[in-house]
């Protein structure tokens, strides 16, 4: 059995983005009003809760293949996202990836805010994708 960790993200802090983000890595999600219960990888409850899930299911289609569920909980004290993930998830990286699509989709909004017209190309291939955001703006 696989222990789950708590990832602070102080810089997660919009669920849309959060959510955006995980979609754009093609991770199919549950946005949930409370938290829910996640499950391990043998399909057993965990006591760890998340208001946002990733699926084991989901998250073995795309990249792991013995994944326990992953999960994002609002820490009201930081007032943003905690990323609660197995140390096996860790091991591939989950967090990072999803840490990294986070931050790019936040530039992408940022940068449309200001007129620039954005392109960006997530490469999901490697243990750690590349991302590539390229910004134009007339002037």
């Amino acid at each position: 059995m696989s222990a789950y960790k708590i990832v602070q993200c102080e810089f997660m802090a919009d669920a849309d983005t959060l959510c955006e983000s995980l979609s754009r890595l093609g991770l199919e999600h549950e946005r949930h009003e409370q938290p829910v219960e996640l499950e391990g990888w043998f399909g057993d409850r965990r006591s760890q809760k998340a208001e946002i899930v990733v699926r084991r299911s989901e998250l073995n289609k795309k990249f792991t293949g013995l994944s326990n569920d992953l999960g994002f909980r609002w820490n009201s004290a930081n007032e943003s996202f905690d990323i609660v993930c197995s140390d096996y998830d860790m091991g591939m990286r989950i967090d990072n990836r999803v840490k990294q699509a986070y931050a790019a989709v936040a530039v992408e909004r940022a940068m449309r805010r200001n007129d620039f017209r954005v392109e960006t190309t997530f490469d999901n291939k490697r243990r750690l994708g590349d991302v590539a955001i390229i910004g134009k703006k007339l002037v």
